[in-house]
């Protein structure tokens, strides 16, 4: 999958996990279906994150024309929707994107202890399922989120985020590292969170100094 690249530990763990669970479609399906009692949540827009409104990550925040979209209560045509949502006991254990009236990618959620993978497959109509993208979120004793990982497996690109939080539990620095391993290549950047008096991120403060105003849209307490 690699050339002289030398990968990080979580680099090399999502390759793994790409490898483990490549064709591991029908059981995930499976261990899916069986969940009792699931909740379906709609949503429309930010497609170019993976669960949309609910994507885990902040980077959002710092690409202007690029949004996680937003939740859509009691749709009137659940069809024309981007997204659907499966949550079990209030924890999201899928999620689907639709395209064309039809289910064209499918991601099944694995926690354990204090990390949770994603694995999205592709559905193709007249082929088999492929797993495309991994994610790893790692979380505290506290619950707070500590990184998000990503691979695209089909091009072992790696997207990661880490962070570093103040006192009161908000984030204060954001770190985004991309990394395309078949070229060696990649860049590093960091973000400081400016909050309002409730916590709400408005702004933020890039690594030259400069200040951006998040759009109102993007704008939450984290």
């Amino acid at each position: 999958m690699m050339n002289h690249y030398a990968m990080t530990d979580t680099q090399s763990e999502l390759c793994a996990m790409a490898e483990k669970y490549a064709n591991a479609y029908d059981e995930l399906n499976k261990r899916f279906t069986d969940v009792p009692a699931k909740e379906i949540v709609y949503g429309r827009g930010g497609v170019c994150f993976r669960r949309g409104p609910f994507f885990p990550g902040v980077l959002d925040l710092f690409i202007g024309n690029a949004s996680r979209g937003r939740i859509v209560a009691n749709p009137r045509k659940p069809e024309s929707c981007d997204w659907r949502f499966y949550l079990s006991d209030g924890q999201l254990v899928a999620s689907e994107r639709y395209e064309d009236g039809r289910v064209s990618e499918r991601e099944f959620i694995l926690r354990e202890e204090k990390r949770e993978l994603g694995l999205s497959f592709t559905l193709p109509e007249h082929f088999p399922p492929e797993l495309f993208f991994v994610s790893l979120c790692q979380y505290d004793d506290a619950g707070k989120l500590v990184s998000y990982s990503a691979l695209l497996a089909r091009v072992t690109v790696f997207w990661e985020e880490w962070y570093e939080y103040r006192g009161d539990g908000l984030i204060d620095r954001a770190y985004y590292r991309e990394t395309i391993a078949t070229h060696g290549t990649g860049s590093q950047s960091s973000h400081r969170l400016l909050h309002d008096e409730n916590g709400i991120v408005t702004a933020y403060e890039s690594e030259n100094g400069h200040v951006y105003e998040v759009q109102r849209g993007k704008q939450r307490r984290i």
